[in-house]
Formats: structure tokens, sequence, C-alpha cells
């Protein structure tokens, strides 16, 4: 006997938890589900996805952000989203960026106080918090 395939809205129905007015998913990942459509299976950014369905209508390029203090709210209210250039970054502002972060994690006390995020870096450069993760990681610019 085979499972039936289960939908988006069937596993955020499942998996959605409301505490005080932050929504969110008890569930493995936090931001990312699988759910079968048309009997393909499909990954998506849950945030992103109930984001959209909240305004009606796609991002396209537009990055979804949280303006509450829970990284992992999904709840569309407190949900914004914001558009990043595609600017590219150069050699020199890559060595920077790395240069700065490492810095900053050996003054954690310091990066702290001035509130020195992954998403201050992008948001100098004009590129999200993930490239920067990507770039001190050293996942791309190798």
């Amino acid at each position: 006997m085979s499972k039936r395939p289960v939908g988006i809205e069937e596993r955020l129905d499942k998996y959605l938890v409301n505490q005080d007015g932050h929504w969110f998913l008890n569930y493995g990942n936090k931001m990312h589900m699988s759910f079968y459509k048309k009997g393909e299976k499909q990954h998506i950014n849950v945030r992103r996805y109930l984001y959209e369905k909240h305004i009606g209508k796609k991002l396209g390029k537009k990055v979804v952000h949280c303006a509450c203090k829970f990284p992992n709210c999904i709840n569309p209210s407190h949900l914004f989203m914001k558009e990043y250039s595609s600017a590219k970054l150069n050699k020199d502002q890559v060595k920077e960026i790395r240069a700065k972060w490492k810095v900053e994690l050996k003054a954690r006390e310091k990066r702290e106080k001035e509130r020195v995020t992954l998403q201050t870096i992008g948001d100098k450069y004009g590129v999200s918090r993930q490239m920067i993760d990507y770039i001190v990681r050293e996942v791309c610019w190798k």
C-alpha cells in the first residue's frame, strides 16, 4: 500500500505552530518543505510561499525578510520584501568581506555591540545575506 502524496497546504496545516502570533514550522528544516504537485516532488521556501500567497503575486527576484525578532517566524504579517540589485562583487570586495567577517568572528563582543551580521554586511554591498554567507564559507568565490 503506497502513501498518498501530500500537498503543501496539507503539510502546512499539519506542521504550522502559532506561538503568541509568531508562526513556526514544527518540522525538520524550519524554512523549506517538500511536497507533491502533479505527482512530482517539489521543494519550496515556506516563508516565500506564504508571503506570495498573502500579497497575491509572485515576488520575482525580491527576497522575503522577517521584521520580528524571531528569525524562523513565517507569519506573513511579520514579513516584508526587499529587492537586491544584481550588482556583481569584484574580487577585492570579496576579500574585504571575508576579512571583515573573520575579524568580527574574533571580536564577538564588538560584533554584538555594533550589531554586525551577515545581513548588515550584505546590505552594505547590495547583496543578500545568503550571498555573504556563501562568500565567508567559501561556497562561492573560492
